[in-house]
């Protein structure tokens, strides 16, 4: 019977002593919560075109946004969103007190300028309207002879045939290999495309054989350094075509076959 109460003693105090435990690891929890880990730091990484404050705001949504803990989850499960220009945001704890928010921007190719709504609409590597703002981004290329229509962000370059916004972004990136320094492309019909790299005018046509245009721009553009004038690209098929350049009235030839 001494044997039974004792156990039952024992038992009674074991099984107290594990409520207080865990009732103190808790306490412990939320001690550490509402002090160690509340926000007292926040940097925002990576923003060139979006706005950091705008990203901030954004991941910082929520009622327990003060924590860090909270805020790194949170964007686990539901990462940040709609803020313009921004793929994603990625939240790092450089300490339990400081939060590191490092963006990633959309990759844009350039810009259609919309005069009669005053609006920018900015094209991604896809072709696709990336955003649609009112303000302008320095050092994006300009492209015209598209009409945006009711086009929103989301949607396909509003071009014919609709591969046009497709071509226009393998356009930049072979400028971008080749370190051409393009400021416009002009879309004409059927999808043509001229680049202006300067004051000479690059007339690429449809999309065929891009990168051997490319190729022999590399090759041809140094020997017009100074000049102004146009290269004809598009019926060019392979080196065994001339390539003609015809410089503007203001240059001292017109005319010329280029190699």
């Amino acid at each position: 019977m001494a044997r039974q109460q004792r156990n039952k003693y024992r038992s009674g105090r074991a099984a107290l002593i594990a409520v207080t435990s865990v009732a103190a690891a808790v306490a412990i929890f939320f001690l550490l919560m509402s002090t160690l880990f509340m926000v007292r730091r926040t940097d925002v990484e990576g923003c060139v075109n979006s706005n950091p404050k705008a990203v901030m705001e954004a991941a910082s949504s929520g009622k327990y946004s003060k924590n860090s803990l909270y805020l790194y989850f949170k964007n686990k499960l539901d990462p940040v969103s709609g803020v313009p220009f921004v793929e994603s945001v990625k939240v790092k704890l450089a300490s339990p007190w400081h939060v590191t928010l490092k963006v990633t921007e959309k990759s844009l190719i350039g810009y259609v300028y919309d005069e009669s709504a005053g609006t920018y609409s900015y094209i991604d590597t896809s072709g696709r309207i990336a955003e649609q703002t009112q303000s302008g981004i320095d050092g994006l290329v300009q492209i015209t002879g598209v009409t945006m229509g009711d086009a929103k962000a989301g949607d396909v370059l509003p071009a014919e045939p609709s591969s046009t916004g497709a071509y226009l972004a393998s356009l930049c990136k072979y400028a971008q290999k080749y370190s051409l320094d393009l400021s416009r492309l002009q879309v004409g019909e059927n999808g043509s495309v001229t680049m202006v790299c300067g004051k000479i005018s690059i007339i690429m046509g449809l999309d065929n054989k891009t990168e051997a245009k490319f190729s022999r721009l590399q090759i041809i553009l140094p020997k017009l350094e100074g000049k102004s004038g146009t290269i004809d690209l598009s019926g060019w098929e392979d080196d065994s075509d001339d390539i003609i350049f015809s410089e503007s009235a203001s240059g001292d030839a017109s005319g010329d076959a280029a190699s």
